[in-house]
């Protein structure tokens, strides 16, 4: 959970700087760069320590679905530029 901790911080960190910025702040893509190493990290962490007991799912949930969706967020959001992609390319 730490690493999730951190990337979402750097998320919501970088989200709040470009709020209330006028047009200084960095790019979400800087934000994206920055927090996918800790979610690959804390995913990788977090599947490294599912145990077979059905309790110990529960626990594990949390960081893999905190983690996980730091993964998914750059193709959640809108404004994320450069890391949707475009089909009409391809």
């Amino acid at each position: 959970m730490i690493f999730a901790t951190f990337g979402w911080g750097v998320f919501w960190c970088s989200a709040i700087w470009d709020r209330l910025s006028e047009g200084w702040a960095p790019t979400p893509e800087l934000a994206y760069w920055i927090s996918t190493p800790l979610a690959l990290a804390g995913f990788a962490m977090a599947v490294f320590t599912v145990r077979s007991q059905r309790s110990w799912l529960l626990f594990v949930s949390v960081p893999l679905i905190a983690n996980g969706f730091l993964l998914i967020l750059p193709w959640l959001l809108p404004g994320a530029g450069g890391l949707h992609g475009n089909w009409e390319s391809f």
